[in-house]
């Protein structure tokens, strides 16, 4: 089991403070969906549990990060899918408050868990 989270980088420091975040949506149940978090200390992007009626509990949520490297607010936008019991679809937002220049991304999990696989980012272009 592993929570998939990402924080933004200033050089190869990690900042761990001041996400904020607002998830809505709904489940195949009819039930909704709606959670906020205020002064985080990281971004979710998926998550992977044993628990459940299937056995398998999974989620993503596809984002959008808006000026990272501009000394403002970063903004993240996008929307999430899961299945706990029920399937799930919403949309997410939030803000890293703080005007800093971000240099990275860093992806890993809360727990000692190791990734693998490949990582793609578009509106990136290299020099």
């Amino acid at each position: 089991a592993a929570d998939i989270y990402f924080r933004l980088l200033i050089g190869t420091t990690p900042t761990t403070a001041n996400y904020h975040y607002v998830v809505l949506g709904a489940n195949t149940a009819g039930s909704t969906l709606n959670s906020f978090g205020v002064g985080g200390t990281e971004i979710y992007t998926g998550w992977t549990t044993t628990s459940g009626a299937a056995g398998l509990n999974v989620g993503l949520v596809v984002q959008d990060i808006t000026s990272p490297f501009l000394a403002k607010r970063t903004g993240f936008t996008g929307s999430l899918f899961s299945y706990q019991t029920a399937f799930k679809h919403g949309t997410a937002g939030g803000i890293h408050d703080a005007d800093t220049s971000h240099t990275g991304l860093r992806i890993s999990t809360l727990t000692a868990a190791t990734l693998t696989g490949s990582v793609a980012i578009y509106g990136y272009r290299k020099a």
